[in-house]
């Protein structure tokens, strides 16, 4: 598979999970399911068993921390196989990229919603609240009701991060668009 064929496939797959997550708030698993099982039977077939398993590991390693989010209620689960299966068409290296951009970019669209909205005092006491549940025994957790939580679809978030990893690797590359 050539590279210019994963920045399209790249590409098409966080378009298409952007479109759906915009339109239903949902990523389907008819867009990730035939890419997580495709893409290592692809890479193995143009780059032979070093590629399959660099797009296993890509499933593996850049499902770990959005299962984790997932597991804690911060992602949901379309998030999660949307980013194992930009990890199976790019590898780990590149699909961890995409990941770090992605998060970001959804970070900063969601503090500056909070801002515009007007509560970035209490966007700081709730995130404390949930930073020391994480350590807190249960008897003394706060309470942090669903409706103190800003809740953000990250699918845009995932194109443009996509976008910006696609585009690097090509500049740095050399190759045009």
């Amino acid at each position: 598979m050539t590279i210019g064929m994963v920045y399209v496939a790249m590409l098409g797959v966080a378009l298409v999970a952007t479109v759906t997550d915009t339109r239903s708030g949902r990523i389907p698993n008819w867009l990730t399911f035939p890419v997580l099982a495709l893409a290592p039977l692809v890479h193995v077939a143009f780059g032979g068993l070093r590629m399959g398993l660099s797009s296993l590991m890509g499933v593996v390693i850049c499902g770990l921390v959005p299962l984790l989010f997932f597991k804690l209620g911060a992602m949901g689960g379309g998030d999660v196989k949307v980013f194992a299966a930009l990890g199976a068409l790019s590898g780990p290296q590149m699909g961890l990229e995409v990941q770090l951009a992605s998060m970001t970019v959804a970070f900063l669209y969601g503090v500056a919603l909070v801002v515009v909205r007007g509560g970035l005092a209490k966007m700081f006491v709730v995130s404390g609240r949930v930073a020391a549940n994480l350590v807190l025994p249960r008897s003394r957790r706060y309470t942090v009701e669903p409706s103190e939580m800003t809740s953000v679809r990250i699918g845009g978030a995932i194109f443009a991060g996509t976008l910006l990893c696609v585009g690097h690797d090509a500049w740095m590359r050399g190759l045009a668009l």
